[in-house]
């Protein structure tokens, strides 16, 4: 892809397209009293293909399905003031709205969504975010107690008994690591870094919410399931 596609301001701006992904964390959570394991969680994803900027995560104990994907979603469009009853998480998180076009695998099935939603649905594989995946388990997940990236070669060791983190903290320690790291560093995808070029893009093309007044009860079709 040239790099053309990323200076053509006219064309390329936060929220004109987005991108899905969806990681297994290889790190073990243990429930809310920390008595038992739980098993390892699968991180849902959605960022802004102009800037990178993260718009919207999930994290559950499922494989990707239409249930995760709603939630993942409904992650994105809203707006985010609750990461401030996080005290880790000292910096903002401005996303909000919905995309014109959301890129995702074909093995990931969220045409329903994307119907109701009444957004262009791109079923091409991005390579970016398979990278990125890869960057994320180097650069964040393995580096957590109870993961199993650098001992799953060691069967005497069992990852599952250094757990330490519930879903709950796993979730703000990946919010802190988007919003904190990624978000402030330069990325060579994007040629820049991702909060700039978000704040930036969005003084020209300002966010906007759904304007289907009802696009919450229309998720929550998957999001209850």
């Amino acid at each position: 892809m040239s790099l053309n596609y990323f200076f053509d301001e006219n064309k390329r701006y936060p929220l004109k397209s987005a991108e899905i992904g969806c990681y297994n964390t290889g790190v073990f959570v243990l429930s809310e009293d920390y008595s038992t394991i739980l098993g390892i969680p699968w991180l849902t994803i959605i960022k802004d293909t102009y800037s990178d900027y993260v718009l919207g995560i999930h994290l559950s104990l499922e494989a990707p399905n239409l249930q995760t994907m709603a939630l993942t979603f409904r992650n994105m469009i809203e707006r985010k003031e609750w990461v401030k009853k996080y005290p880790k998480i000292k910096y903002e998180w401005e996303s909000f709205g919905l995309p014109e076009t959301i890129i995702c695998p074909k093995k990931y099935d969220i045409f329903p969504i994307c119907n109701a939603m009444n957004i262009s649905l791109d079923q091409s594989v991005s390579k970016r975010m398979n990278t990125w995946g890869k960057t994320l388990k180097d650069d964040l997940f393995s580096r957590l107690k109870g993961n199993i990236h650098l001992t799953k070669n060691d069967k005497r060791f069992k990852p599952e008994k250094s757990a330490i983190h519930t879903i709950g903290s796993l979730k703000q320690t990946t919010i802190v690591y988007m919003l904190g790291v990624h978000h402030q560093s330069w990325q060579i995808g994007t040629y820049g870094v991702p909060k700039e070029k978000f704040l930036e893009g969005i003084k020209r093309h300002p966010l906007k919410e759904p304007s289907d007044p009802l696009w919450k009860e229309k998720l929550e079709r998957w999001c209850d399931s």
